[in-house]
């Protein structure tokens, strides 16, 4: 596989980008629409895992995604979006060489053949989307992502220019359908208030009443500074761990980015998830006593900064440092759920540093280091720290 992408990316650099992106704008403005796209290139390797299969050895892994946006705007009658995607690749957590609570790289696709890696280029979002009363509310419906709208962030929400550490891209309690069919109302109340609300199938092909509801409120309670707090609830049925009885899950949690002047950003997010309700290994066990769960989490947070223009002979380039933790569930370590009798609740704390080099205005080239101490709160097989090293390139037009 590392073959395949090396040789892709050796192609990409040798094409002459300015002629595709004067193309694609030529082709814009024939048929009325805009084409945009990207493709990120992810290269890690780690000195040590901490599975209970290949135990404390090394590991490599390289994974490839693109992203091809086309966008046709009705002036005052909305707007249609279709982004095609795919890649190749798991990743080092994806691949269960490392366990850890939070991905180790975000830019991996879900939705991958856990064996090959492959995915074919497939549609993620197709909606529509109309504004109505002045654009003071405005109406989406179709497939279309979760964390583009909901726990946000300008600062930690984007693995192609930012981190790629799962718990410094999204809120990685929040349990969502994936990009699936969905009903989405943005209201803005003021100039500093917004409210957005969506409801998400979990299917496709149906538009069923187990899916996830979620409500948030951005508050701009500074200048160039966003405040969103959000509830969620997941209508599938989960395994309480005090009662045995089955229910939904919910939680709430808060994303906030502040521009503190023209080099200098930071990020803060805390969420929180219902610790009594897991979700489940074995499909084929019903029974309370026999279940075997996956360790379950209820808390997190994250904060960082994003420093650009880091020295006077790199003006572009952009310095990135996060730290945050995850939370076992305090109610599981009290409940017989099928996974090993000495589960800890603590926390699983992880850093991350980039910093990326803009090679050209489409081309980012950006070195990563990342560290995971007391992986998945102190239930992996060794407890010691984790560090990955890895590279970053992105290609953007």
């Amino acid at each position: 596989m590392n073959v395949k992408i090396f040789s892709l990316v050796a192609t990409l650099i040798i094409m002459n980008f300015n002629s595709l992106t004067f193309a694609a704008d030529s082709l814009s403005e024939q048929l009325g629409f805009q084409i945009s796209g990207g493709a990120s290139f992810i290269l890690q390797a780690t000195p040590k895992l901490n599975n209970k299969k290949e135990g404390t050895e090394s590991a490599n892994s390289a994974t490839y995604s693109f992203d091809l946006i086309f966008r046709k705007d009705f002036k005052n009658d909305g707007r249609v979006l279709l982004n095609f995607a795919g890649g190749d690749g798991n990743g080092l957590s994806g691949e269960n060489k490392l366990s850890t609570y939070s991905e180790t790289n975000a830019d991996v696709d879900k939705t991958v053949n856990s064996k090959g890696g492959y995915v074919k280029t497939k549609i993620t979002k197709l909606f529509f989307e109309k504004p109505f009363f002045d654009s003071r509310l405005t109406v989406a419906f179709g497939k279309m992502g979760f964390f583009t709208y909901f726990a946000n962030n300008n600062y930690a929400g984007d693995e192609n220019k930012q981190f790629i550490t799962g718990l410094f891209v999204k809120d990685p309690l929040i349990e969502t359908p994936g990009q699936h069919v969905a009903l989405r109302l943005n209201y803005i109340a003021s100039e500093k208030v917004n409210i957005d609300y969506a409801y998400y199938t979990t299917r496709v092909d149906q538009f069923d009443a187990k899916g996830v509801n979620v409500l948030q409120t951005t508050y701009k309670a500074f200048k160039n500074g966003n405040y969103r707090i959000y509830v969620w609830k997941n209508n599938k049925e989960h395994f309480s761990f005090n009662s045995g009885n089955k229910s939904g899950i919910y939680g709430i949690g808060l994303s906030a980015d502040q521009t503190i002047n023209k080099k200098i950003g930071v990020f803060a997010r805390v969420g929180y998830k219902k610790p009594s309700v897991g979700t489940k290994k074995n499909a084929d066990k019903t029974s309370r006593d026999n279940f075997e769960f996956n360790l379950p989490t209820s808390l997190m947070w994250s904060l960082g900064t994003q420093f650009k223009s880091p020295c006077r002979l790199r003006m572009n380039d952009m310095v990135g440092l996060a730290i945050g933790q995850i939370y076992g569930s305090s109610k599981a370590k009290h409940a017989n759920l099928g996974i090993d009798s000495n589960y800890k609740a603590d926390a699983e704390t992880q850093i991350e540093l980039y910093y990326n080099f803009m090679l050209s205005k489409l081309i980012t080239l950006t070195p990563i280091l990342q560290c995971f101490i007391k992986p998945q709160g102190g239930n992996a097989k060794t407890n010691d720290k984790i560090l990955i090293y890895g590279i970053k390139t992105y290609f953007n037009f």
